[in-house]
């Protein structure tokens, strides 16, 4: 297990998106979300986006024009891996591994499909992330006896404290405030790396790990409690009727 205390690295984030609150709320947006992680870790010899964490958190918004902002976030996000039951049936190799995140992700926004109320239905998103590691735990077992040689391993190298991913999703607004979003995140850089992995016959109970990379989908709910004013979508003008 490996913690990294970061209060300042936190207390900085949070009040940065403190700040987008006081804007006026024609230039700004703000708001709340939380949701459910569904993770997995390429590199592990696991499938499945097995493991569930909570993420929640504060949400900011720049309007560059009606249908495009520039947005970031501030996230508390629980991720890793774990075996499925078939995994444990078989006896194989298996790693459960339990990861906590300060997620910071920078997206790009554009919305469409306007309401009569003015309120867009549908936004499209894409971005990168930044995660710093908050906190790490793992366990890793040959059927249902633990692994000592992997465990050291992972642990004395350790996980990387830093991680860049890309972002891709979509929102859907059911009010000017309210809607749910999904969205896929992909690391950019490795999770673990072994520098000099040792290969014993080649077989997946006797080689080392070599390089462990995160993968995981996010399902949020979401409340924008500061927003712009609305303007309702323009009709087009029904032409005058032409009397005979």
């Amino acid at each position: 297990m490996k913690k990294y205390q970061t209060p300042s690295f936190l207390f900085l984030l949070f009040y940065t998106t403190f700040l987008y609150a006081q804007k006026p709320s024609s230039l700004f947006k703000a708001g709340v979300t939380a949701g459910v992680n569904f993770t997995q870790i390429d590199g592990d010899e696991q499938f499945g986006y097995n493991r569930r964490g909570l993420n929640f958190g504060l949400r900011g918004a720049m309007i560059l024009r009606k249908d495009m902002d520039i947005s970031t976030e501030l996230l508390y996000s629980e991720r890793g891996t774990i075996p499925d039951s078939e995994d444990l049936l078989k006896k194989k190799r298996t790693a459960t591994i339990a990861l906590q995140y300060a997620e910071v992700p920078f997206l790009f926004n554009y919305y469409y499909s306007r309401a009569d109320d003015g309120h867009y239905r549908w936004n499209l998103y894409a971005g990168f992330s930044y995660g710093r590691l908050l906190k790490s735990q793992t366990r890793i077992m040959k059927g249902y006896v633990l692994d000592t040689l992997q465990q050291n391993y992972v642990g004395n190298i350790g996980f990387n404290s830093s991680d860049f991913s890309f972002v891709l999703g979509a929102k859907r607004y059911f009010t000017s405030r309210i809607g749910v979003s999904l969205r896929h995140t992909f690391s950019m850089n490795y999770l673990y790396k072994n520098p000099a992995p040792v290969v014993l016959n080649r077989t997946v109970l006797n080689k080392d790990y070599t390089a462990f990379r995160s993968f995981f989908v996010s399902f949020n709910v979401f409340y924008d409690f500061i927003t712009p004013k609305l303007s309702k979508p323009k009709k087009g003008k029904v032409a005058p009727k032409k009397h005979t």
